[in-house]
């Protein structure tokens, strides 16, 4: 049957260091991962389907009259993106016990660092929330001068892209060099909620109120073409072909 497929399949796994700057500057090894919005996998797809109905086709095609312009000239078509969501890391905001901040008075500066990790902190896709994403029970400030916490860069796992559109058309011949086609368009066709990334104040264990928390539906790619994120929209049209 007349049908146009495509189908992309993206692994990837992106390490580096130069995109931060080290909180040990003498120890540079600790900051490799995998970098922030490099997904680790990405699958996009689409296909038109010309349906197998009317004169020439398959099925009914000795349909004649009303029969034959009411069958015939079916095309349906979908494209959808599934994306592993953004590689975060969590942070503690506290004096700093190192003694490696610059400052012009006797009181620590205040420093954003890693924190210990006691357990793995992501919860089963079955646990997550928009109020709690991650485990922050998995976490603990470092407490000893000269020693960072065993987090890593990127251990979080964000927000996943998950969208799903369709199309459904029927194209009228008026002779042979002019055709109608008339359709609709469906964006989300699932109403998927795509959750923002988790933010700043998210990431940042010592804000009691706001970590762990997706505050936006705006989506991990930020509505990029054929991602789009919002809420379920149709849309009718009528094109003119010649």
């Amino acid at each position: 049957f007349p049908a146009t497929c495509t189908v992309k399949d993206d692994f990837a796994k992106d390490l580096g260091d130069e995109d931060v700057t080290p909180e040990n500057t003498f120890d540079r090894a600790r900051e490799r991962a995998q970098t922030q919005i490099q997904p680790y996998r990405r699958w996009t797809g689409f296909f038109i389907y010309e349906l197998p109905l009317g004169t020439g086709k398959r099925f009914l095609n000795s349909s004649t009259g009303v029969a034959r312009h009411l069958f015939g000239g079916w095309e349906l078509s979908a494209s959808a993106a599934l994306q592993d969501g953004q590689n975060e890391t969590p942070l503690w905001q506290g004096p700093d016990i190192h003694g490696i901040s610059n400052t012009t008075s006797r009181t620590p500066p205040l420093v954003a660092r890693r924190p210990d990790c006691l357990s793995d902190p992501n919860f089963a896709s079955e646990r997550q929330s928009i109020n709690a994403w991650f485990d922050v029970t998995a976490f603990r400030q470092p407490t000893t001068p000269g020693v960072f916490g065993s987090c890593g860069r990127g251990i979080l796992r964000g927000p996943a892209v998950r969208v799903l559109h369709g199309g459904l058309f029927k194209r009228f011949m008026v002779g042979e060099r002019y055709s109608f086609r008339l359709g609709t368009q469906v964006t989300n066709l699932l109403n998927h909620p795509n959750w923002s990334n988790l933010s700043g104040n998210a990431l940042r264990l010592d804000n009691t109120s706001a970590r762990a928390r997706i505050t936006g539906a705006a989506g991990a790619t930020s509505g990029s073409a054929g991602d789009a994120p919002g809420a379920r929209v149709l849309r009718l049209d009528l094109r003119i072909e010649f």
